[in-house]
């Protein structure tokens, strides 16, 4: 019983987590997806949220990344669970590429190795 109380917790906590940083539509197409990526980088919004299992070697790391690259550049990173559908996925993929026609092809290996750097000397 115990442990059934601290499973339904964890799981509420980590589902009201996963809301705060997933793209939300109200259709469910890929043009949907499209539009709403280039309204939100029109109006400074840059999300890059990772759908699926994510195995991460270093949660501090990633947790501090993702506050640097929201410092720096406004680039919102995250995971978003595990059901992708087809506007999350041309939602993703034009965001991806606005990123890098705003912020260079090799923005996540430079603001990687940014904070890599900044994270090793902390």
């Amino acid at each position: 019983m115990k442990h059934s109380i601290i499973t339904l917790i964890f799981l509420f906590s980590a589902f009201s987590f996963a809301q705060d940083k997933k793209v939300v539509f109200k259709n469910t197409t890929c043009e949907t997806g499209t539009e709403q990526a280039i309204q939100d980088a029109n109006n400074g919004i840059y999300k890059s949220i990772t759908y699926g299992m994510i195995a991460s070697t270093d949660w501090d790391f990633d947790k501090f990344y993702w506050a640097y690259v929201k410092d720096k550049y406004n680039v919102i990173l995250g995971t978003g669970g595990c059901v992708v559908t087809p506007e999350i996925i041309c939602y993703t993929r034009k965001m991806k590429e606005i990123i890098f026609q705003d912020f260079g092809d090799d923005f996540f290996e430079k603001s990687k190795k940014e904070a890599l750097n900044l994270y090793s000397k902390s």
